[in-house]
């Protein structure tokens, strides 16, 4: 398995022969190369989380595409919404599909009249909004 660097010359290389010579050192440096090890989610900032959780979102997101492609009509457009999963004590819940302005402002409105009625204070709100990632957050109520 030699290879012609240069056809008119005959200057070959194979493996760790360059130019005639048996580098050992190239050789080595080849065994000690290996694949980067993963750092442990606890180890990697947040922004490296998010980034990885949009590269793993994107990926479902594409074999999602594909595979339903398999099994669905196209007439029968298949649309992945939103992808939840957890990785050690960190939980991710991606939306691919941004909801309908419409019926969001809908949902501000019913909650709005909820805390109005049952007389919810804004500290309360927020700590159920902290446990129930579905709440939206005060701040978008108090936007309305």
């Amino acid at each position: 398995m030699l290879k012609n660097i240069n056809p008119e010359s005959n200057t070959r290389i194979s493996g760790v022969f360059l130019f005639g010579l048996h580098l050992k050192s190239v050789q080595q440096n080849r065994k000690k190369v290996k694949k980067r090890s993963l750092k442990s989610v606890d180890n990697v900032s947040c922004s490296t989380l998010i980034k990885k959780a949009k590269i793993v979102t994107k990926w479902t997101l594409n074999n999602f595409t594909n595979i339903s492609k398999l099994y669905y009509s196209p007439k029968d457009q298949s649309i992945l919404e939103e992808i939840q999963f957890s990785i050690k004590d960190y939980r991710f819940k991606v939306k691919i599909r941004d909801e309908n302005t419409t019926v969001k402002k809908q949902k501000n409105k019913a909650i709005v009249m909820a805390i109005d009625k049952g007389q919810i204070s804004q500290d309360a709100y927020r700590d159920l909004a902290a446990i129930e990632s579905e709440l939206p957050r005060e701040w978008t109520i108090s936007d309305q």
